[in-house]
């Protein structure tokens, strides 16, 4: 059964098909295909611990992913056609454990993959990210440009494993994987101007996501 409640689409089904939908996506089953066609613009993406999604864009559809991602342990598997668009904007600060595989594959022509990750660490969990993205054998005109950003705070690590498989050699691929701590410096300017060191620590990790959604 699907349940359509004001852009809120409940999915309790193993096969879904959407055309040119926008808002939040929930799915309840541990195992899922979604097949797109048409402008997608996906809010936010609810997945059940340790799901499998796979999404297949067909010919000429558009996927637009921007969520503050609070899932724990799932596996994204993105198939791309031909002239597909595929925008991925995650904002990650961990509550809890998180695990996170993504994997992106081109078996046709003429698509393009764009992947932005902010991801923020505190007290309460750790973050790792598997990305993976696969660029098919005698494949023309792809472009997958892929940048992940990580900010630890405290203690719990982030860990981003990317990787990128090229079968093409008319491609534009690029991956970009940087993680930092905590500026001492910038948080010392900050409590110099009168702002409490857990407020200020609050206003860098805020602005840190926050800049990959302007």
């Amino acid at each position: 059964m699907t349940c359509n409640f004001m852009n809120k689409l409940i999915v309790d089904e193993q096969v879904l098909n959407l055309e040119n939908f926008e808002g939040s996506l929930t799915i309840n089953q541990t195992q899922c295909l979604l097949h797109l066609k048409g402008i997608n613009k996906i809010n936010h993406l609810g997945l059940v611990e340790n799901a499998k999604l796979q999404i297949h864009l067909q010919d000429n559809a558009k996927l637009e992913l921007e969520d503050n991602w609070n899932n724990g342990n799932e596996t994204i598997e993105i198939i791309s056609e031909n002239e597909t668009t595929n925008i991925i904007h995650l904002f990650i600060e961990a509550k809890k454990d998180i695990n996170l595989i993504l994997k992106n594959q081109m078996i046709g022509n003429k698509n393009s993959t764009n992947i932005q990750i902010h991801a923020v660490t505190d007290f309460e969990g750790s973050i790792k990210i598997k990305s993976i993205g696969h660029i098919g054998k005698n494949t023309q005109d792809n472009e997958f440009l892929e940048e992940l950003k990580g900010l630890i705070v405290n203690d719990q690590p982030i860990i981003f494993l990317p990787d990128l498989i090229v079968d093409s050699d008319s491609v534009i691929a690029n991956h970009n994987a940087t993680i930092k701590c905590l500026d001492e410096e910038e948080l010392f300017y900050l409590q110099s101007k009168g702002i409490d060191r857990h407020f200020a620590k609050n206003l860098i990790k805020e602005g840190f996501l926050n800049k990959l959604k302007n």
